[in-house]
């Protein structure tokens, strides 16, 4: 799977260059960076059930103890959203809200990534889903975590603040030591071409996220924290 993970690589490179990482890296302004916060909500909440339909289609070891791995260390942390959200929103958002129209893209966008979860013909493509994720949780987390320290907000949050920030690193080295292992299985071309086609649709489907948020930026929130 060296290839595929290379492929991630270089996806995650060329996403550094979205308009919005470019804007959030020097980004001061208290209301822009806490209107980020509601547009995550569909996505956050649809992960979740993401990580567990990906954990439970797959039957094959080592795929299987290694999404299971992962299940269990992003698992619950959607609650660390929903106390965040309702900070910074003074409360959680209607049912109807969720599924209007400022929540439409996100929703196409989750829905996006869910059919693809379903849709996926081996475990090593379910390899190469998380680990696109995850690529992408690891753009996001930093830069916006950075940007609220630079507003003196960072240890106010639990979802974008040090607490995910710190189990996500405490997660690190053993995700390493499964790459290490998964780099070592020899896919054949047709697997190899799924797993890089898949990460390919999966970054494409997250540049309606940070087109989304990067519109946010432009129209900060009048929130309550």
């Amino acid at each position: 799977m060296k290839e595929v993970f290379e492929r991630i690589e270089e996806l995650r490179a060329d996403t550094e260059r979205h308009p919005f990482f470019t804007a959030l890296e020097s980004l001061e302004d208290l209301g822009a960076i806490k209107s980020v916060i509601p547009v995550l909500t569909f996505w956050v909440m649809t992960f979740q059930d993401v990580l567990k339909m990906n954990r439970d289609l797959a039957t094959e070891s080592p795929y299987v103890e290694i999404l299971q791995q992962h299940y269990e260390e992003d698992c619950g942390h959607d609650k660390w959203f929903l106390q965040d959200l309702r900070k910074v929103s003074g409360q959680l958002p209607r049912v109807d809200e969720v599924f209007g129209p400022e929540h439409e893209s996100i929703r196409f966008m989750s829905y996006r990534i869910s059919a693809l979860c379903m849709a996926l013909k081996s475990d090593a493509e379910r390899i190469a889903l998380i680990e696109s994720l995850e690529a992408t949780a690891q753009l996001f987390f930093p830069r916006y975590s950075a940007a609220l320290a630079r507003v003196g907000l960072v240890e106010d949050f639990l979802f974008f603040g040090e607490t995910h920030l710190l189990a996500e690193e405490s997660h690190e080295i053993g995700d390493e030591e499964m790459k290490e292992q998964l780099t070592l299985i020899e896919l054949d071309e047709t697997s190899r071409a799924a797993c890089i086609t898949l990460a390919g649709e999966c970054f494409s489907a997250f540049d309606l996220l940070w087109n989304e948020m990067h519109e946010a930026l432009k129209q900060p929130a009048d929130l309550p924290v």
